[in-house]
Parts: C-alpha cells; structure tokens; sequence
C-alpha cells in the first residue's frame, strides 16, 4: 500500500484536541474547509471514478464535472500527483452535500462502508497538513473552524486522527 514519508511532527500537535465520537461529518459546523475545494491524489480520484453512480446519485451532478481537469506532479500525495475538485456556485466544493451537511464522500463512507480512501487525504487528515516530510496543523483553516473547538475530545489530535496517520503515512522521525 502507497504511503508518504513523515520524519517529523510537529511538538504543537500534542497539544491541539481532536474530534470526538462524532468527527468532522455532520459536527454541526459551518463546512469552513469545504470552501476551498479539495486535492484529490490519484487514488481517491480512482475511487470517485468507482463509485460514481453513487456519487452522482448523491450530488447530481456528474463526477467528470467534479474536477478541474487540472493534473499536477507532487511527490508528496499518495501516488505522486493531484487533482482539484472543483468549487461550485454554492461556494463549496463539488462534493459537498446539496443540503449543507457536510461531505458527500464521508456520508457515502460512513453509510455504505465504502473504502476510507475516497476521502481525499486533505479531508481525512484535517485539521492536520503535511509538508517536506513534516506533519503539522493547518493553522489558517483550523482558527476559522469551529468543529474541532465544539466537538474536541479530551485526546490530542494525533490519538484521534491514528488511524488515518497510520493510513497515509510510513513515519521515521528523526532523532
């Protein structure tokens, strides 16, 4: 399985909490982050492309309109290159939910079992970002995202997001 090196994490991670029992899907916030649209690595667009039927059945939309169409090289997401989805006129990302409740792909996830990998990385990991090998907090979006401040568990966001860590990445930290 396809993972992305990490050889350092950043200390400030321990003290950020993470999502409780309920997560980021359906947290009673504002969707923030799906405002920006997101970076899909090849795999999670593959899997779209899998389960289109019931994505669009979903959306309404086609998933060939999802996307930018737009492939860039990046080493660091799984599979060496990404895509964006597309930011509508509602003003969130093309699989953000019609009736305002959060993400198409996580509903579809947590509803259908479907894998966990159609989650763009970005979505499964947020708040938490990677870069140069380092994990760390996306600060810009997490001050302006009120989900992990209402829904915080009293365990830091490394115990809550492990098991996507341990997903995404192969961590060797440095000593």
């Amino acid at each position: 399985m396809n993972k992305l090196k990490i050889t350092k994490i950043d200390k400030e991670l321990y003290n950020f909490k993470g999502f409780d029992h309920i997560g980021c899907h359906k947290s009673g916030c504002d969707d923030a982050c799906c405002i920006h649209g997101a970076d899909f690595d090849k795999e999670s667009y593959d899997l779209v492309f899998k389960y289109k039927d019931l994505i669009e059945k979903e959306t309404g939309i086609k998933v060939k309109d999802c996307f930018t169409g737009e492939w860039y090289d990046d080493p660091e997401f799984l599979g060496g290159n990404a895509t964006e989805s597309k930011v509508l006129s509602s003003g969130f990302c093309a699989f953000h939910t019609p009736n305002g409740e959060g993400c198409i792909l996580y509903k579809l996830v947590n509803e259908k079992g479907l894998p966990r990998r159609l989650i763009p990385t970005i979505c499964r990991l947020y708040p938490l970002t990677w870069g140069n090998q380092e994990l760390f907090i996306a600060e810009d979006l997490y001050s302006k995202c009120n989900c992990t401040h209402k829904n915080c568990s009293s365990k830091n966001i490394l115990e809550t997001q492990k098991e996507e860590v341990e997903d995404i990445f192969d961590i060797e930290l440095d000593q």
